[in-house]
């Protein structure tokens, strides 16, 4: 491409060097005009359309590509279709050719798309001027404000253009991209270019006596701006134009308007949010931006913008409802719950706004967090008038609760019928307004007095409203559950000093009992929910007032042993009376420690008693006698176990006298207990490992593998809602399914237990870390066949290791952690890097429709068995993390020497030490970089950039040393190649975070990393030495950082799918736009199911 040497050349002044591609000039527009026929045309075939793509791609590769792209696009008569690809040749040359432009030849390039902004009309297709805008903007961006002096003249004089406002419409396109990709987007040259760009956008912007005022020592370079008056008052001038005429008759003007008070509403509304979300004000702050806030005149204003914005849920203005999101209410009604098909205009917005039930799920979740908040806050000020009125609405709902809804039925019986929903609702802001009140309570205001007496009216009337409803006698089981937990939660707080009423609710809880009718499997399984959660609120009640209920434990007693001799509970209810009586005199403070412990040891004598039991110990001691012992459904000691230790250290504060006598209790049963429950553990994870089914014929072999399938419900990937799914499953019982369900949920009772066991024994301190022979048989039981569960089975095995390391005394460490650590971070290297692989293999074979439910399923729970295993080595290695989450608070009363925690290494030091620890936690987070997960593969960024400047000096060591190179070795290459695919397109700044952290730290040490990089195609060596030099200079931003990376790499970046199409996709419509608010209440995004695209990867760059 050539120019002339003024910097305005003309079409006519290159087109007599014009280039050639596989033919002359003349017959190359031909072709091109072919090529996109081809493409477009819904007649041709694969090969023929595969071999024009190919074609135009190697034209934008031409030299003279931008010429062609400037006389197609210039050219009115050429389909739009046409314009287009011309535009992305002049686009192609932009960014990926201007650095190798001479000033002639970028000035050529410059002019022509000068050219085609002053040659758009109202006529070309929306895309076609965005398009030239868009081409403006690429060049604003790499020669604004240096080549290019005079940008806002040019465009000032667009804007002045007589006649049509197309060009001011281009003007506003413009200058929103440009600032936009200026001061919060992450594009590699605007980054680089950042400081120039930014200081001439304000400039350009702010009027001149703006800038004068608010900054009178400003030291002014080469002037950008024309004009004195900025762009911000030619927008409020040319909305002032555009009201000034009529504008029903001036459709054009109607236009521009309301996208002028698009930008300053939009503008204005995300400034108050901005503002006003802010964590802390000062005195001065809060008088000048918030107390204005409450003037009546705001007030009304804020009314009439809300009155504005109401949208008809069957008829969505988008305009007014992206307005009316950022001032939006809602209810507390779980819409999740819902059928879609209701008529309810809350829901219609919620399924017109949120496509998936994932992301509805996140966001009525966070939402109803806030609300609840916000009623908190709001009871916390206004007290009793808040109160009053929430319980006065409840009792109204409560009155009216079947209104409009059939009547009550056990045959037609729904757990989401809608006075549940609302039951649920009511009593969730009243459970808000709840925590408000006991906040206030305790913390008295100024005067202690007036507080006083008005905390005893308060709960007087409290108490009176509880004793009403509990006089209620609702025959829906989930709406008596809801009941019983709303007045237990009183009990326990607002009514802790009426003992009276907490008594009226325990013998309400033991005498009300609703009987099942098998017959009716919806209403029965409410009913089994119901007594679940009854004994759970009998246990909060033991737990919060142990002393109360002391004074009539005889009664209680009595009457719990009449309850379990009637022969009516199974075992796991009468479990739970037992723990009740348990827990009261465990957790009571009114009788002494050695009648306590004999009262205690009465209860757990029975429970040692059956883990000593010689027939037990005979037939655990092998995998098929625990497989017969399941068989023959024998009581197992493991419920009881669970129960009791649970109630001994759950919500117990080390070094509190009730944890000394948890202590005394169980020291010296663990040493009896341990040994059977880790084979217990053992067998039931080697009941998943088929090596050991070998008893089995070969054809049954499969079918065990299907038993031991567990079923589980996914939300926005199982058909139906959780309920269906319960329900399916309950509907199998008598059936083979049944049988199947029934075997794998007592092999999986047993695993669970035995976690959950394991955990309650490592609150007990010293007296379980303590045994010298623990670590290697434990780590044995957990992880040998730990390959063979499920991700889902395996999330558990993670959570509890997680707690024992963390419970873990830190003079203990050493001992302790390695080797679960260790074996842990192998295992999950192994089962997630196998799994992740089958699940790639997978997604390029073509997968039965039947299968693609459990198989995205199977993805799902392993997204969350990686995400698991990632996190919990963020937390590992958190430099934030500090010794007292292991720390003995009682040393002496566990044995435990008197060093302070401080004195040992925190948890990151100890792993980043420990060779043990460290070579398999590296590699699994080293693969973790290639597994198809944005959100995990994020977190194992973050956790490297973190890690590497731990292995420079002063920090030498052998270790150090070989850490580094395998960090600059294989952790590089690894983030490589994950730029290089186009699955984590979303992920290239950290991945450009990381390699910028390698390149600071290790390349002055080593010269491993600068080897891999100039060993990649197409990357030229004195390339990399400038990306190197340039990225470890000080005061140099980590965007500016990531940028030099991501430029280096600009050839080997995987692009996304939607980059990958020949003509832009169109904007979204306003309505599925998302307010700053909604992205805030939105955790996740879900995870594309779609197969990748076929694009040239790096794997074989590296070499051997």
């Amino acid at each position: 491409m050539n120019g002339t040497t003024n910097g305005h050349s003309t079409p006519a002044a290159v087109a007599n060097s014009n280039g050639q591609l596989n033919g002359s000039s003349t017959d190359l527009l031909p072709r091109i005009h072919e090529a996109l026929q081809l493409i477009h045309s819904p007649h041709s075939s694969n090969e023929s359309r595969k071999g024009a793509i190919i074609f135009l791609e190697e034209v934008k590769a031409d030299d003279e590509a931008p010429y062609h792209g400037f006389t197609l696009a210039f050219d009115k008569s050429q389909l739009p279709v046409v314009r287009h690809y011309a535009l992305s040749l002049l686009e192609h040359a932009i960014k990926h050719k201007w650095a190798e432009y001479s000033a002639e030849q970028a000035a050529a390039l410059r002019e022509w798309v000068l050219q085609l902004s002053q040659n758009i009309s109202p006529d070309d297709p929306l895309y076609l001027r965005n398009k030239t805008a868009q081409l403006w903007v690429e060049i604003g961006k790499r020669s604004w404000a240096a080549e290019w002096i005079d940008m806002d003249e040019l465009l000032v004089r667009l804007w002045e253009l007589p006649g049509s406002v197309v060009h001011k419409e281009f003007v506003l396109f413009v200058l929103e991209t440009l600032s936009d990709e200026v001061f919060n987007g992450d594009d590699t040259v605007a980054v680089l270019r950042e400081g120039v760009l930014s200081k001439a956008c304000v400039e350009i912007f702010t009027p001149a006596i703006v800038l004068a005022e608010a900054f009178p020592n400003r030291q002014v370079g080469t002037s950008v701006r024309y004009g004195e008056e900025g762009w911000l008052v030619r927008l409020g001038e040319l909305l002032h134009q555009c009201l000034e005429t009529d504008l029903r008759q001036n459709p054009q003007y109607q236009s521009c308007a309301v996208k002028t008070l698009t930008v300053y509403k939009s503008a204005s509304v995300e400034s108050l949010h901005a503002l006003y979300c802010r964590s802390s004000f000062s005195d001065e702050e809060f008088l000048a931006l918030v107390c204005p806030m409450y003037t009546s005149q705001s007030v009304d204003l804020l009314k009439k913008l809300f009155e504005w914005s109401d949208v008809d849920p069957s008829d969505v203005d988008d305009e007014k409802y992206l307005f009316a999101k950022k001032l939006s209410e809602s209810r507390l009604i779980r819409y999740e719950n819902m059928p879609e098909d209701t008529d309810d205009p809350s829901l219609k917005f919620l399924l017109e706004d949120i496509d998936t039930i994932p992301e509805r799920h996140a966001f009525l979740g966070n939402y109803r967090r806030y609300s609840i908040q916000i009623i908190e806050l709001i009871v916390r000020q206004k007290k009793s008038e808040a109160i009053y009125h929430i319980l006065s609405r409840v009792d109204d709902s409560l009155q009216h609760l079947y209104h409009n809804e059939p009547p009550f039925s056990v045959g037609k019986y729904s757990k989401n019928s809608m006075p549940i929903l609302r039951i649920d609702a009511h009593f969730t802001v009243v459970e808000s307004a709840l925590k408000g009140y006991m906040k206030w309570r305790s913390g008295h205001g100024s005067k202690p007095q007036q507080d006083e007496q008005e905390r005893v009216n308060i709960e007087n009337n409290l108490e009176a409203w509880c004793d009403r409803l509990l006089e209620l006698q609702f025959e829906d089981p989930i709406i008596r559950k809801r009941t019983l937990q709303l007045v237990v939660a009183f009990s326990t707080t607002a009514l802790d000093k009426k003992v009276s009423f907490m008594l009226k609710v325990l013998e309400h809880m033991l005498m009300s009992r609703l009987v099942e009718q098998p017959e009716h499997s919806a209403y029965s399984d409410a009913v089994k929910e119901l007594q679940t959660d009854t004994a759970y609120e009998m246990q909060r009640l033991a737990s919060k007032m142990p002393d109360q209920l002391l004074d009539v434990y005889d009664q209680l007693e009595a009457k719990v042993n009449e309850i379990i001799s009637s022969g009516t509970l199974d075992m796991k209810r009468q479990v739970s009376y037992e723990t009740f009586l348990f827990t009261i005199i465990h957790r009571t403070t009114k009788i002494d420690r050695e009648i306590k412990l004999n009262k205690l040891n009465a209860f757990i004598l029975p429970v040692l008693q059956s883990w000593q039991n010689r027939e037990l110990e005979s037939v655990i001691s092998s995998f098929s006698g625990f497989c017969d012992l399941l068989g023959l459904n024998k009581a197992l000691p493991l419920r009881t176990t669970k129960s009791f230790l649970g109630c001994s250290t759950e919500k117990v504060e080390k070094g509190s006298p009730t944890y000394k006598v948890s202590c005394a209790l169980w020291r010296d049963s663990l040493p009896v207990i341990l040994p059977n429950l880790l084979k217990f553990l053992s067998h039931a994870h080697a009941f998943h490992n088929p090596m050991n089914w070998t008893g089995l014929p070969t054809e049954m072999q499969s079918i065990v593998g299907r038993i031991l399938a567990d079923r589980f419900w996914q939300a926005g990937i199982s058909e139906g809602s959780r309920d269906d799914f319960y329900a399916r499953v309950s509907g199998t019982k008598s059936t083979m399914e049944g049988l199947a369900s029934s075997i794998r949920g007592s092999v999986r009772a047993v695993r669970e237990a035995c976690y959950s066991i394991l955990w309650c024994m490592s609150r007990l301190d010293m007296d379980f870390y303590g045994f010298s022979e623990l670590p290697g048989p434990l780590a044995h039981a957990l992880f040998a066949d730990a390959h063979c569960l499920s991700s889902h089975q395996l999330i558990s095995l993670l959570n509890v290791v997680r707690y024992m390391v963390d419970d873990c005394p830190v003079e203990l460490r050493n001992h302790f952690i390695p080797p679960i650590l260790a074996t842990c971070f192998s295992s999950m290297d192994s089962k997630c890097s196998l799994e992740w692989e089958k699940l790639t293999h997978k997604q390029v074979v073509p997968t039965e429709v039947d299968n693609l439910t459990e198989e995205m399923k199977q993805e799902s729970i392993l997204r969350q068995l990686t995400h698991s295993a990632v996190m919990m080595i963020a937390a590992f290695l958190d430099p934030a993390r500090s010794n007292s989450l292991g720390a003995t608070k009682d040393a002496s009363a566990s044995g435990a020497d008197s060093t302070p925690s401080s004195y040992y290494p925190s948890m990151r030091t100890f792993c980043l030490t420990s060779s043990t620890i460290l070579e398999p936690l590296l590699m699994f987070l080293t693969h973790a970089i290639r597994m198809r997960d944005g959100r995990c593969c994020s977190v194992v960024l973050r956790v490297f950039r973190s890690i590497i400047p731990e292995f420079i000096p002063p920090n030498e060591s052998p270790l150090c040393s070989t850490i580094r190179e395998f960090i600059s070795a294989d952790v590089l290459k690894a983030c490589i190649s994950s730029l290089n695919e186009a699955y984590f397109v979303e992920l290239h700044k950290d991945l450009a975070h990381a390699i910028a952290s390698i390149l600071i730290y290790y390349t002055p040490l080593t010269n491993t990393p600068r080897q891999i990089l100039c060993s990649l195609p197409g990357i030229q060596e004195k390339s990399v030495d400038k990306c190197i030099d340039y990225v470890g200079r000080t005061g140099l931003q980590q965007r500016q950082q990531r940028a030099l990376v991501l430029d280096l790499l600009r050839d080997l970046k995987g692009v996304s799918i939607s980059e990958q199409g020949r003509i832009t996709k169109s904007v979204p419509t306003a309505r599925k736009e998302r307010s700053k608010m909604q992205q805030e209440f939105m955790k996740e995004q879900p995870e594309n199911k779609e197969p990748s695209p076929e694009l040239e990867g790096v794997a074989g760059m590296f070499g051997p």
